[in-house]
Order: C-alpha cells, then structure tokens, then sequence
C-alpha cells in the first residue's frame, strides 16, 4: 500500500504541473518541461522519452519536482539524459579568439582557430566569440543532450583595409573602440585640437589599419592650418602604409606649395599623375567581382579628378608668383607637362607668355600666346597680351586691332564671359577698368602706326581716365598721348604734350627717360 500511495502522489504531481500533450504531427522545438510531463502521464516508454529527448533536445534545466517525480518512476536513465552535458567545437577565423557560452568564458581558439568546449549543460545557450580589433560574434544555439555541436563563425575586422585603383580603402565598423575614436573627432572645437586628437588616435591604433586613415587625416588638419612641414611628415606615414595613395601625393604637393617649394610640389604632382594615368589601365584583382571593381573604378577616378583640378589651380596660382622670370618660365613649362588638360592651361600660357617677354625671348612670347589664345580665344589676358606686343612693334596690326577690339565687344557685350571666378564686385569693376583702359591704349597705339592720329588721340584719351590708378599703365598712355601731340605740332597740342609728358618725366616708369626728351624738343619749339 505505501508504494502504490507513493505512485499515486508523483502522478498527481504531474498531472498538477502538465499541460495538454500535443497532437497531431510532431513538432521540431526542444520539449518544454510540461510537454515531457505530459508524455511521462500518458505512459510513454522511457526509451521513446530519451529517443525524443536526444532528438529534440530540451528548452530547460530539471525543476527539483521533476527530478523526484522521475526517480519515484524509476524513470533514472530519463534523468541521467535530461543532464546529459554535450560538446561544442567551435571554429573561428582567428586563431586565439576567446569562446564564451552564457557569457562566460570557456575557451580560446588554437593556432589552428579550432575551440573545443566540453561539458556544455543541454539547452538554449548564447556562444559568443571575441578578439581584439575584432567586431564580436553571436550565436543562439540549442545544444542536446550528449550533443557534439559543430559551429563555424567568421570574425569581421573592426577596421579593414581593403586596396583600390588609387589607393587603399579603410573601413571601420560601427560600435567598435575605433569607429568612437573617430566619431570623437567631431567635437573638435579648433583646428590645433583636432591634431591633437588625431595624434592620440594614431598612436593608439599605430598597429591596426586605422593609423593610415588617421595620419591622411592629421595630413588634412596640418594643411589646413598651415603647418606644412608636419603636413609633409603625416603625408610621408601615409605613403609608408599607402605607396598608392593619390589623395596623399596631392596633399604633398599642396604643402610644398605652401613652402614655396615649387620644384618638389611639381615632383610631388607627377608621382600623383603618374597613379592617375595608371588607373586607365588597371584590372580587377584574380577572383574579383569586375563590375563591382569597375564602379569603384569609375568613382575613384572621379573623386581624384576633383582633387586634381584643384591642385592645378593652386599650383598655378603659386608658380604665376614666382619672381625670377627664368625660374616662373622653366617652371610654368614643366606645369604644362604634368597639366596638360589644366583647365588653367590658357591661363597658364599667359603667364608663361609674358614671362618669354621679359626674357626678352618674343619668338616664344608669341608662341605660348598663340597656343593660349587656340585653347581660349576669349581670355583677356591673352587677347591684351598679344595685341599689346603687335600693335608696340607695329606688326601684324589688323590682327592686333582684331584682338583689340574683341576684348572691348566682350567687356561690353558679355562681361560675366571673362570676370575672373571668384572676384568680388569690387574686384571686379578694377580688373573691367584697367582691361577697357589697356584695349583703347594698344588700340591708340595701331591708329599712330597707321598714321590715323585723329583716331588714336580719341583712343589714348579714352584710356587715360581708366588707366589712372595703374601708375606704369598709366605713364605709358600719357608717354603715347604727349608723343601724338608733339608730333602733330601747333601751340596748343604743344602746351598739352608738355604738360603730360612732364608728368610721365616725374613718374618712377621706364617711359621717364623718353619723356624727358622728347620734352625738351617740346618746349625748345614752345619758346621760338
């Protein structure tokens, strides 16, 4: 009777904690503990329990209520399979990766990135595998009873860096130590802050792959503010890393600019040239998607070619303000090798066409000139400068007043044509004046050699007003205008020639000596 009392108890037992057993098809989820009750009541076979148990596995660790009820029933092998622990193999990516199941830590990966963890209790567990400079990676898993569970995970780099056609690409994932450090360069409140910063950054990563994009960016910030020669320093730690870097050579050039050290800025814009002329020709990596690659191709190719115009633009500007007229010749003409779609290449002609002239070379003069003029009919700069030095030597002078007169039609009928970008209205209205009073001065001067000095009179006066505030411009209209009026004679052309070439006399002007005696012959007439 006491036996069969003790039966009667653990079946009440069940039935108080069963929940109705399921029908129909079975299922594929782990057996909850009221399932398993509920197969116990209905007087299941314990070798079909333990069949179920091993292949559905459980979704919980035995109540104490459960493990008497099962001893009771003498339902021991049962029990013995619910705690049945198994095994995981765990292989990962990187060797010596840590193994955490439930959070805490169980083992590492070998040299081979294989990780054996025993004795894993059955049931729902979280598998989590961990390294440095790593992005974490998690796993649910059920693990059944007397289960070797094989489990293959891949690690993500938390900074990657991956080549491309100029230059090597640096990912960084979010949420990692290294996407905070960058994302802490945002509150950067100055320019000597943020390199600071970057310095920190740099030397906290100097082993993984964010140094790179952290040294191009502390090249930036040193540029910016006008550091250039740490700016150089930072570009040469990128180049290490990075020999193909386009964006760094850029930037190199850039800060010998800023130097003053054209020759090596044009060395440093070559070596950036010579990696854009071989993106043309580049193919996918073996293996590679060639679509993909083609994109990426195309945007780099494009990002560089903004980056290059604007280094064109500022090595122009900075050689053009070179002094020696040998040193700007010789450089202007390497300039042109290394742009020679420079959309500053007419520019570029001009100023290397003025250069020629005061070297006194004219046959090249005129050749950089002519090849500006064929690349820009419609720079001013170029239209002065050729009609300027035809109509002084008297040549070629229906050519010189073609010119000529082009640049007045385009100052007055199409102005925003030729104002320089970025000039400021006020900017704007000086350069307008002194380029009208320049094209009725060279103008004046045709009409003289054609001995039309009505018309050239009418021009030179044009000019003088609009010429004012240009000191050696200005001496040589008066020079040109006194030398009309002397040339015409009579008293009052006489009395007007000597009071302007008396002016152009006390100017500090190359026109100072010819005034002078011309002067002279002037006022001898003027007291006969």
């Amino acid at each position: 009777m006491v036996v069969r009392a003790g039966k009667l108890l653990v079946v009440a037992l069940l039935v108080f904690l069963a929940l109705p057993a399921a029908r129909g098809q079975e299922s594929d989820r782990p057996l909850s503990e009221a399932e398993l009750i509920s197969l116990v009541n209905a007087k299941t076979l314990e070798d079909r329990l333990i069949e179920l148990v091993r292949k559905r596995g459980v979704a919980f660790k035995p109540s104490a209520a459960l493990d008497e009820g099962l001893r009771k029933l003498k339902l021991t092998r049962l029990l013995a399979t619910l705690t049945e622990p198994g095994t995981l193999e765990v292989t990962v990516n990187v060797p010596g990766a840590d193994v955490l199941v439930d959070g805490e830590k169980r083992g590492a990966a070998g040299p081979d990135g294989r990780a054996l963890v025993s004795d894993v209790a059955p049931g729902e567990h979280s598998l989590d595998v961990r390294a440095d400079s790593y992005v974490d990676a998690s796993q649910k898993l059920l693990v059944k009873p007397g289960e070797t569970r094989r489990l293959e995970l891949t690690l993500r780099a938390a900074v990657s860096l991956t080549p491309g056609p100029l230059g090597s690409r640096v990912s960084v994932q979010a949420g990692t130590p290294a996407d905070a450090a960058l994302a802490g360069l945002e509150f950067a409140r100055s320019g000597d802050q943020r390199i600071e910063m970057l310095k920190k950054l740099v030397a906290e990563f100097a082993s993984s792959p964010l140094a790179l994009l952290g040294y191009g960016m502390l090249q930036e910030a040193y540029l910016d503010e006008q550091q250039y020669d740490d700016s150089l320093a930072a570009g040469e730690e990128v180049l290490k890393r990075d020999p193909k870097s386009f964006s760094a050579r850029v930037r190199q050039a850039h800060a010998y600019l800023g130097k003053g050290e054209a020759e090596n800025a044009l060395k440093a814009a070559d070596e950036a040239r010579t990696l854009l002329d071989a993106v043309a020709l580049a193919v996918p990596p073996m293996g590679g998607d060639a679509e993909a690659w083609r994109r990426e191709k195309q945007q780099a190719e494009e990002d560089a070619r903004n980056q290059w115009n604007g280094l064109a633009y500022s090595a122009y500007v900075g050689l053009s303000q070179v002094a020696d007229p040998g040193a700007k010749r010789a450089l202007l003409e390497h300039y042109l090798h290394i742009f020679p779609q420079s959309p500053y290449r007419a520019d570029a002609l001009g100023t290397l066409a003025q250069a020629c002239l005061q070297l006194g070379d004219a046959e090249a003069m005129m050749g950089y000139a002519d090849d500006g003029l064929a690349a820009s009919p419609d720079s001013p700069m170029l239209l002065m400068l050729v009609s300027d030095v035809l109509s002084e030597r008297g040549q070629e002078l229906g050519r010189a007043r073609e010119l000529a007169t082009r640049l007045l039609t385009l100052l007055t009928d199409t102005p925003d044509k030729v104002r320089p970008e970025g000039s400021s209205d006020e900017q704007w209205a000086v350069q307008r004046q002194v380029w009208e009073g320049l094209a009725h001065s060279i103008l004046g001067q045709i009409f003289l050699h054609e001995k039309d000095t009505g018309a050239a009179l009418r021009e030179f006066r044009a000019a003088t007003p609009l010429l004012k505030d240009q000191p050696p411009l200005y001496a040589r209209n008066l020079y040109r205008l006194g030398f009309t009026l002397a040339s015409l004679g009579g008293r009052e052309n006489l009395q007007e020639a000597q009071r302007l070439l008396a002016e152009v006399v006390q100017s500090q002007s190359p026109y100072a000596a010819p005034a002078r005696d011309i002067l002279a012959k002037v006022e001898a007439a003027l007291r006969r």
